[in-house]
């Protein structure tokens, strides 16, 4: 199966971890199911660990090797997305984990969504599943029954997780040099698209997609830090994204999006939800402009922070 077919209106990116253990199942699995879409998306998976030049060659997807890193080796988001939209063949992007499984649901949305509007960020929430076997790719329903054991067995995540962006290649050409798989990139980028007046998609009603659930061992800390967990929540690549995400006005989520995508349609985002995400944004944005005058007068900061219903940075 080859993910280079001229019917591709998708490009793929993705910078998997080592294929090892259970990572490597669970990366398998994600990524066939992404080369058995229809009509096949170009797929291009980025980095030099182990296994990965392997399974490019395997799903006939393009493999591009050496990508920045940060101190304790994980890829750098700038680099990546440069790197993707770079080589993609198609209008259309997206850069996605690589432990997800998409499904044609999802695909069928994608295309609903792309002749709707020339510029759009299309997310989603993910379900999650613990999954400890190969997907049979082979058995007919194989995604319904997926979803169907995500829905049942699984759980859906909350707003803070956005595991994949689909979007006009060149739209986020220039984002900063945030470190992918530590928290903050992925809020920061909905709350950038927003701010140029880009409609945010949700797609998760009409959209599933699996998330197979792993442990932290493959997080690495800098230095002498520790590894797993820890470096996750409390590691120095973390305190560098917080620090790039700049403050948290910045931490937007799947609510804050403007629109929905459903029955074959993109339909605004009128839901309570999403109409509770407008007038916090709101109160958050009065909260920062009135900072300086709030100083001068030395309001109490502690009514602020009530205010503030500041979001605590998801574990993925």
């Amino acid at each position: 199966m080859t993910s280079q077919a001229t019917s591709s209106f998708l490009t793929l990116f993705a910078i998997p971890k080592r294929f090892e253990g259970h990572f490597g199942l669970i990366q398998r699995n994600a990524i066939r199911s992404w080369a058995r879409l229809v009509p096949a998306p170009d797929i291009i998976l980025l980095g030099s660990d182990e296994g990965t030049a392997e399974m490019a060659a395997e799903i006939g997807a393009r493999h591009i090797g050496h990508v920045a890193a940060s101190p304790s080796g994980a890829p750098m988001l700038d680099d990546v997305f440069r790197r993707g939209q770079e080589q993609a063949r198609t209008p259309l992007v997206c850069f996605i984990n690589a432990d997800i499984v998409l499904t044609p649901d999802w695909y069928a949305a994608v295309r609903v969504v792309e002749a709707w509007r020339r510029e759009f960020l299309m997310v989603g929430r993910r379900w999650d599943l613990e999954l400890t076997d190969p997907i049979d790719f082979g058995e007919a329903g194989w995604s319904s029954r997926l979803v169907e054991a995500a829905s049942t067995q699984g759980r859906l995540a909350t707003n803070m997780f956005i595991d994949y962006f689909v979007f006009p290649r060149g739209m986020l050409a220039a984002v900063p040099p945030f470190v992918i798989g530590r928290p903050g990139y992925d809020n920061w980028l909905l709350w950038s698209v927003r701010r140029r007046g880009i409609p945010l998609v949700d797609a998760t009603g009409a959209a599933p997609v699996i998330h197979q659930n792993h442990d932290y061992s493959h997080i690495k800390g800098a230095g002498g830090e520790p590894s797993g967990r820890q470096a996750y929540l409390k590691g120095e690549d973390t305190r560098h994204n917080a620090e790039l995400t700049g403050g948290w006005t910045r931490y937007f989520t799947t609510d804050h999006a403007t629109h929905t995508v459903g029955a074959g349609r993109v339909h605004l985002a009128l839901a309570t939800p999403y109409l509770r995400a407008r007038i916090e944004t709101v109160r958050r944005h009065l909260v920062d402009v009135t900072r300086p005058l709030r100083r001068r007068l030395g309001i109490d900061m502690r009514l602020v922070e009530r205010l503030r219903g500041r979001p605590t940075p998801p574990e993925s």
